[in-house]
């Protein structure tokens, strides 16, 4: 219960981007092979609460009104996402960012100015700095 409520702590402070949630099966063999496993209602009120965490939270919150340096991929899936009339990058720690469309950014970065934000991204202009 200690080691989850540590959990439960550091994903309030660090809002991360990203958070994968997968069942846990311990490996024959090891230590964790060795404990008593938890019920299964624990794992899935626990996944619950991580779950409710997240979506609950505007992780971007933070980035309204900065400049932050972006990254725009140069694949086939990124030249996709930019047909809705946006261009797609990502910062340094993963947020989603949408601009105006412009393939010229495709597979370089580009200082950003981030004007909104929601839970699942967040909008910006080119300032330049193309790279």
């Amino acid at each position: 219960e200690e080691d989850w409520n540590e959990t439960m702590e550091l994903c309030r402070k660090y809002q991360f981007q990203g958070i994968h949630i997968s069942q846990f099966y311990a490996r024959p063999g090891t230590a964790a092979a060795r404990l008593k496993p938890l019920k299964s209602h624990v794992g899935k009120d626990r996944y619950r609460q991580l779950v409710d965490l997240v979506t609950a939270t505007n992780r971007n919150e933070g980035l309204l009104g900065r400049k932050e340096r972006v990254w725009f991929g140069d694949t086939e899936q990124e030249r996709s996402k930019n047909e809705q009339g946006q261009t797609v990058g990502r910062t340094k720690t993963f947020a989603k960012v949408l601009v105006p469309r412009d393939d010229s950014l495709l597979g370089k970065s580009a200082l950003v100015h981030i004007t909104s934000t929601c839970r699942l991204h967040v909008e910006g202009e080119v300032l330049g700095e193309v790279r």
